[in-house]
């Protein structure tokens, strides 16, 4: 018995999370919230779990649990531009605690309080994506979070309100990003940015 490609999750999972990218790079914020969501009710746990696998199958299960992180901030993304604000934290904190290097999630994270008028709960996520970033990696926030913070001691409302993520290539990088030296990983969308090739400054030796 032949299955269709539309009765696979995993298939419909990844073609609803294109189509809500699309949306949203078109600023269609209504229509990707409703795409995203649908996209992430198909999802049923972390792709493989408890299943014995190659190394490459690994690689896919992998990705597949980068991409559907992305999903998630993508749909926090889309529910910020739709006016969202405090009642978002719960979701990004979540985030945050599967992957703590995501600096998208982060940027949400201070968008959402400075936003929803919780201006020290902006700067004190700023603390904690600092503290995270250098404590674990040795590494300072890319420049987009940088500027988001002066942002928000400028209260610039326009620019707060604006998307952090640049739309690079969809593709999902790996899940959990591990530092390697001395290249720098700008963790937006959980990919590395256009400068990840360049040597970082640590401030803790490797």
């Amino acid at each position: 018995m032949l299955i269709e490609q539309d009765e696979v999750d995993v298939i419909r999972f990844k073609r609803l999370a294109a189509q809500g990218f699309a949306e949203l790079r078109a600023r269609c914020t209504g229509a990707a919230e409703a795409t995203l969501k649908e996209s992430l009710s198909l999802w049923q746990g972390p792709a493989g779990q408890d299943c014995a696998a190659s190394e490459q199958m690994r690689a896919r299960f992998a990705a597949l649990d980068e991409l559907h992180l992305t999903v998630r901030e993508r749909l926090v993304e889309a529910r910020l531009g739709l006016g969202r604000t405090l009642d978002l934290v719960p979701e990004i904190l979540d985030i945050l605690a599967a992957a703590p290097f995501r600096e998208t999630s982060w940027a949400h994270l201070m968008r959402a309080h400075y936003l929803g008028g919780n201006a020290a709960g902006a700067i004190s996520a700023w603390a904690s994506a600092t503290a995270m970033l250098s404590d674990h990696l040795g590494l300072d926030p890319s420049a987009e979070l940088r500027e988001l913070h002066l942002s928000v001691l400028r209260r610039d409302d326009d620019a707060i309100r604006g998307p952090f993520f640049r739309h690079r290539n969809e593709e999902p990088g790996p899940a959990y990003p591990a530092p390697a030296w001395p290249r720098r990983p700008l963790f937006i969308d959980g990919k590395p940015g256009a400068n990840s090739a360049a040597p970082a400054m640590s401030r803790h030796p490797a």
